[in-house]
């Protein structure tokens, strides 16, 4: 059995309180997710190239940012899946946005 424990830190914030924050921010991309996939069925029926260009104009902003969020989710994801030992940071650049996050693990 593995007795490591996760340790999770950010500046100014307790454990309980970032773990909070995650719990919110988890419930935010959620229901952001459910938009996204909202927007993407209204594509599928429009039957012009006016009415799908109007969507896009409208939604482009929502989806890029829905897509650079779910691939720091996916990076901070297998970054905790994968550590194995000490800290681990990792760096990413997605669509010009350079994001940085630790995964800290306590053996």
């Amino acid at each position: 059995m593995d007795d490591r424990q996760i340790v999770l830190s950010a500046k100014g914030l307790s454990a309980e309180e970032l773990l909070e924050q995650s719990d919110i921010q988890f419930a935010a991309m959620t229901n952001l997710g459910k938009l996204v996939d909202q927007v993407g069925q209204w594509c599928r029926e429009a039957t012009t190239f006016e009415e799908k260009a109007n969507l896009w104009a409208q939604y482009e902003g929502l989806c890029r940012d829905y897509r650079v969020l779910m691939a720091w989710y996916s990076i901070t994801y297998s970054a905790y899946v994968f550590s194995e030992s000490g800290s681990e940071l990792k760096t990413v650049t997605i669509e010009g946005l350079q994001l940085t996050g630790a995964i800290l693990t306590d053996h």
